[in-house]
């Protein structure tokens, strides 16, 4: 697990990007998936001090009652905390309490839209990247935007101290991500289609953006 000073993105932050590189090793996903990005307050009452300001998790290969495949494997949600709207707009297998399905709209799947899905392979690099402007929250999937969503700012400091961002670690009902991460970036903007192609490339020896707050390379 990688744990990133709370400083790094204020709680109250409401324009930021979260981009990385992710190769995993295994699955072994719990009973909600397995966590890749979550920043939360352990310390507050349940259940915001599992899930947080944010949650990007890992699902695994979903069935319903039919025999109908209605998630593919290893695919990845970004759901964001809005106590005012506890459920999703969109239910996922009857269910729609935002901490325990993936966000549709804001996902790596496909099988909703009847488009291609982009999940995650063991042993193969992919690049992952979230942001939020204040008003929609993107994912996209090695340079491709995959989901976007509507999703009014609530602000977590309002309930929680300023808390880091852990990358893999497990908590109730998430299993850990088992693998290696690279060149994790924080940004304190939503970045555009575009920049988002140019961050898979890094920065590593080239001038680093004023917006670009944090930066991990692990080469040293």
């Amino acid at each position: 697990m990688l744990m990133l000073p709370a400083d790094v993105l204020p709680n109250a932050t409401n324009h930021y990007t979260i981009a990385m590189w992710v190769k995993p090793t295994s699955f072994a996903h719990s009973k909600f998936g397995t966590n890749l990005i979550n920043k939360r307050d352990t310390g507050i009452g349940w259940p915001n001090n599992n899930w947080g300001a944010f949650w990007v998790i890992i699902w695994p290969e979903t069935y319903n009652s039919a025999g109908m495949k209605i998630l593919d494997d290893n695919i990845v949600s970004y759901t964001k905390f809005n106590p005012q709207y506890p459920s999703l707009d969109v239910t996922f297998n009857g269910n729609g309490n935002r901490h325990e399905v993936p966000n549709l709209m804001c996902c790596t799947d496909g099988n909703r839209s009847e488009s291609e899905s982009y999940g995650l392979g063991v042993g193969l690099w992919s690049h992952i990247v979230i942001s939020y402007d204040g008003s929609y929250q993107r994912i996209y999937f090695n340079g491709k935007l995959t989901g976007q969503f509507y999703e009014s700012f609530a602000d977590y400091s309002n309930y929680a101290s300023e808390c880091p961002i852990y990358i893999g670690g497990s908590n109730v009902y998430h299993a850990g991500f088992n693998g290696v991460i690279d060149d994790v970036q924080v940004w304190y903007r939503a970045l555009s289609d575009a920049e988002v192609i140019e961050s898979m490339a890094g920065y590593e020896g080239k001038e680093i953006p004023e917006d670009l707050m944090g930066y991990w390379t692990f080469e040293n």
